[in-house]
């Protein structure tokens, strides 16, 4: 690690093949394209997902396990790109070139955040400005004001965090009525 970074240690270098992809993903934002068309796009242009990169580099096969019903495994060749995926990845401040520890950055002594690589992905600008634009193209969760369900906001989906709700189904078509 150069001196200016601490002096101390190792420093990492951003994958080339994975930056082009994150600069790709930045570009059409900025040029107005929304995230769902953006995944698309990349899965359309056959850009292995962030969870295939390293297979792909390392002359593995993608895919792997994915869980399944209880006590069942599934089996794909392949991950696609998500929304929840590219928001997740330009949202994360190791993009800045920040050391992080359990999804928060590991801090020095005077509370500044210890740098990972000299040559960060993004500067703090360019970042806080991603960071607001899809935060500005966010839905809106607001609270329910149409239920006074007791287990609101108590049951989240384990997949992507987001709230769970009752959806009842027709039983019958005379309950459609």
């Amino acid at each position: 690690m150069p001196a200016d970074h601490g002096g101390v240690g190792w420093t990492l270098v951003p994958d080339p093949d994975a930056v082009a992809v994150i600069e790709r993903i930045v570009r059409e934002l900025l040029e107005g394209q929304t995230v769902s068309a953006i995944t698309a796009g990349l899965n359309e242009d056959g850009i292995p997902s962030p969870r295939d990169h390293w297979a792909v580099k390392m002359n593995r096969a993608k895919g792997g396990n994915t869980g399944g019903a209880k006590g069942s495994r599934v089996v794909r060749t392949g991950f696609k790109w998500t929304p929840a995926v590219i928001t997740r990845m330009l949202k994360n401040p190791v993009l800045l070139g920040w050391k992080m520890h359990k999804g928060k950055p590991v801090r020095d002594a005077q509370g500044a955040p210890i740098m990972c690589t000299e040559t960060p992905i993004m500067t703090r600008e360019e970042f806080d400005h991603v960071g607001a634009l899809l935060d500005s193209r966010s839905v809106e969760n607001r609270e329910r004001a149409d239920t006074d369900a007791l287990l609101l906001r108590v049951i989240h989906c384990a997949n992507c965090g987001g709230r769970m709700y009752l959806n009842k189904q027709a039983r019958s078509p005379r309950d459609l009525w």
